[in-house]
């Protein structure tokens, strides 16, 4: 998530990095997708952010 969030970390999402970085468990990694999703589609557009964000979902499988 935090590759994902690289290159647009603006200092608007260093907020979001900071709570990605310190994140206690999957279970707050996964109901963060939709504010990383929020941050990279501001800097690009709604296509890339849901194509990055389909990939990171993928890696937490069954788990949720």
């Amino acid at each position: 998530m935090l590759s994902a969030l690289e290159g647009h970390a603006e200092k608007e999402h260093m907020a979001l990095e900071m709570t990605l970085r310190f994140a206690k468990d999957l279970g707050e990694l996964w109901y963060l997708r939709p504010e990383l999703m929020r941050a990279i589609a501001m800097h690009s557009d709604e296509v890339v952010a849901r194509k990055t964000l389909e990939g990171i979902t993928a890696m937490f499988g069954t788990t949720f």
